[in-house]
């Protein structure tokens, strides 16, 4: 079997890795760690390192973070209370904690999104965990981020703090429902997308009747998106990732 692609999902709750193959199917187990608080970056590549040494050959890298990733650098990393991660390279530091390996990094909901698109209209993936994050795609070709989550939805609450996991854990989740309901809502009237994909920890506790524009996705995609990243028409000179169009994955949404 030739070397797969080592996949890396950072959230604020847990740290998850696998091997895949090229079209996102897992080689091997995945593992899960939780996320220490706070999460410096030499921490994380400690906590990595120990997550991935049993795994098999891997050629490749995919890393989904959640924050502002541009060009392999971190801008933002809210939930991982650190302010060392401003401006630090991850793909770079990745890359060499693991044997040199080239790095493909992506914002953790962008990358989630690349196994759920069916690569027709314009599709929204909304991330429901930590906090709430979102990947937007035409015609599966993933558009500029946007931090939705930290753009105020009601009063002074941001999409993080008002449907976010503490907040779920506060109001419960009857008002949660309500609240996500209301979310949907207005990224209909803000984008008008074609479909939205639940994804995240929390799409499990999602219990509206939901359009038949919106589904839940697997919660592995967060994982065998990093097959899709690495499926580029275009490449930057440094073998970075650029916006471009993929061939759909493995993962299935249910309604």
């Amino acid at each position: 079997m030739k070397p797969g692609i080592l996949a890396i999902d950072i959230g604020g709750t847990g740290l998850k890795a696998t091997v895949i193959d090229d079209r996102g199917h897992m080689q091997v187990e995945r593992v899960r760690v939780a996320t220490p608080h706070p999460c410096p970056p030499a921490l994380l590549l400690e906590k990595l390192r120990e997550m991935v040494a049993p795994f098999p050959d891997y050629d490749r890298i995919a890393i989904g973070f959640p924050g502002v990733v541009r060009k392999g650098h971190v801008y933002t990393a809210a939930h991982l209370e650190s302010q060392e991660w401003i401006g630090y390279d991850l793909a770079g530091a990745v890359s060499q904690a693991l044997g040199g390996k080239p790095v493909r990094l992506l914002n953790d909901a962008d990358l989630q999104g690349l196994a759920l698109i069916s690569g027709h209209g314009l599709e929204l993936v909304m991330t429901l965990g930590t906090g709430v994050g979102t990947g937007l795609y035409r015609d599966g070709e993933l558009m500029p981020h946007m931090e939705i989550a930290h753009h105020p939805i009601h009063k002074n609450k941001t999409y993080d703090e008002y449907l976010g996991e503490a907040e779920r854990k506060k109001i419960g989740r009857k008002r949660w429902n309500k609240r996500l309901a209301r979310a949907l809502e207005l990224m209909d009237i803000l984008l008008r997308p074609d479909h939205i994909y639940l994804g995240g920890g929390n799409s499990a506790r999602v219990d509206l009747k939901l359009d038949k524009h919106v589904s839940i996705g697997s919660n592995d995609a967060g994982l065998e998106g990093g097959a899709f990243v690495w499926k580029t028409d275009r490449q930057s000179a440094a073998g970075k990732p650029t916006a471009t169009k993929v061939t759909r994955g493995s993962s299935k949404a249910r309604k």
